[in-house]
């Protein structure tokens, strides 16, 4: 499994938790509540493991952080796409179907990641190919 880890160094390590930090410190404000155990990976896998299939099935949730690091480790800036993504599918975990006004520093780093779409869609070519070659 370590050979689909995103490599990252320790300085981008504690950018990733930071921004962590900062949005958690935003979410009482935005009426969430979740715990650093669950934000932002666990809420991320659970959004897109309902939204992404392979061969029919819904993905688990190492399945679906493979294929996040995998996407973020072809971004231009790996460390800072892979945060924002997570961070935006659990946001869109959280917030269901009701848009919440976020604060701009969480709007823009979403918007970073187009709030998801380029990774699903990304997502979604991956697993076809995967299927294809598996089948």
């Amino acid at each position: 499994m370590d050979e689909n880890r995103l490599k990252i160094s320790a300085e981008e390590l504690d950018y990733v938790e930071d921004i962590i930090h900062q949005v958690m410190a935003s979410l009482p404000d935005l009426g969430f509540r979740a715990s650093h155990a669950r934000f932002p990976y666990s809420l991320h896998h659970d959004y897109y493991r309902t939204r992404l299939r392979i061969h029919g099935r819904r993905l688990r949730h190492e399945e679906v952080a493979i294929i996040l690091n995998q996407w973020a480790s072809k971004q231009e800036k790996p460390a800072d796409a892979y945060v924002w993504q997570a961070i935006s599918g659990a946001i869109r975990n959280l917030q269901g179907r009701e848009k919440i006004n976020l604060p701009d520093h969480i709007r823009q780093g979403m918007e970073s990641v187009a709030h998801g779409e380029t990774f699903e869609a990304w997502a979604k070519t991956f697993l076809k190919e995967a299927a294809k070659e598996n089948a």
